[in-house]
């Protein structure tokens, strides 16, 4: 494991990226064949419970940027929308909201304008 760590070291943990399908792992020269059979031994990965539409369940190795990047949004835009305040409150099992053109959080209704002078006149009168 050490010799993967060190041919690999944007790895911060012990899982390749989910969300990179191009991802390419270093690994020391000769072990290649015998790599290639014991992946092949693996039983197949049983995916995670899809999350609604909409919504994205926090994987091992995501982060914010990586999920902004593979829906087409803003760390930004995540942060705001799902209310978090730091990167580090991100935890695998969790579920996001994915916001879509023109979404933002739901503000608070506004407060209703002052009556103009023509408005409060006409008020008067009835």
């Amino acid at each position: 494991m050490e010799v993967l760590k060190r041919l690999n070291p944007a790895l911060k943990t012990s899982y390749t990226p989910a969300n990179d399908p191009e991802f390419e792992l270093r690994v020391p020269p000769g072990i290649e064949p015998a790599l290639h059979e014991q992946l092949a031994a693996l039983p197949a990965a049983k995916a995670p419970p899809a999350a609604p539409d909409g919504m994205h369940r926090v994987r091992p190795g995501d982060s914010l940027w990586s999920i902004a990047r593979e829906y087409g949004t803003t760390v930004a835009a995540l942060q705001e929308i799902n209310d978090i305040q730091s990167s580090r409150t991100l935890r695998v099992g969790s579920t996001l909201v994915i916001p879509t053109k023109g979404a933002s959080k739901a503000k608070a209704p506004a407060r209703p304008k002052p009556a103009t002078a023509e408005v409060a006149k006409a008020q008067q009168k009835r």
